[in-house]
């Protein structure tokens, strides 16, 4: 047990004591994070004081402004959205929104150029990834096993079972499908050697991305064998 779950577990017991359940609450789950994992990473800048991330090995925790946010991966819901700026002075923003325990959402921003500005954190590479890939493989195993039981999930406007993946307006089988990628912010389905979309909808709009994208991959190699 580290020092600061101890002490972040007797200040939520103080806090419940004193009749400050919705303190304790938030604290308690803090003491939780830090006993499954260590902060892996601190994101933050001279120009934000108020703004930093912590990232630990089940969830993170967000504070700013004098607001914590806490996320746990295997319950949060992960949108992503880049936008590229050309010019003289070219850069792509970054824009990560997160469901916290609470249901709010938090949004996390970087930006390619390493320029720091307000609302921005530094580091976008290591943390964005990590954040993504924490999600993936916390939720995954659940994805995996609930197509297997024949379930369909949907991920948004997309959806996909262990025998067809779709949108709103068509879908296809896996055994007519040779691949499924992110072409210019846009799913693209190969069939027949011709890529087509399955949606005109940005995958900014998509949940968990990299969890759909992980599925789709294991349920295409399983309709190949």
């Amino acid at each position: 047990m580290t020092i600061l779950a101890i002490l972040l577990g007797v200040v939520a017991l103080v806090l419940l004591v004193a009749g400050m359940a919705g303190g304790a609450l938030v604290l308690a789950v803090l003491a939780g994070l830090s006993l499954l994992g260590r902060s892996w990473e601190r994101a933050g800048s001279r120009r934000n004081a108020s703004l930093r991330l912590d990232l630990y090995r089940d969830g993170c925790v967000v504070s700013s402004d004098g607001r914590l946010s806490v996320v746990r991966y295997d319950a949060t819901s992960v949108w992503q959205n880049n936008v590229r700026h050309t010019g003289a002075f070219g850069h792509t923003d970054y824009e990560y929104t997160l469901l916290d325990v609470d249901g709010a959402k938090v949004v996390l921003r970087g930006r390619s150029d390493r320029t720091v500005t307000r609302g921005v954190l530094e580091g976008f590479d290591a943390w964005g990834k990590a954040i993504q890939l924490a999600v993936t493989d916390a939720q995954l195993p659940r994805a995996v096993a609930a197509v297997q039981a024949g379930e369909r999930l949907d991920f948004g406007h997309l959806w996909m079972s262990a025998e067809r993946i779709g949108s709103q307006k068509e879908s296809l089988s896996w055994q007519e499908i040779q691949a499924v990628e992110v072409v210019n912010g846009y799913l693209k389905i190969q069939v027949t050697g011709r890529w087509r979309t399955l949606s005109n909808r940005s995958v900014a709009v998509v949940p968990n991305l990299f969890v759909f994208l992980t599925l789709a991959d294991r349920l295409l190699r399983t309709a190949r064998r």
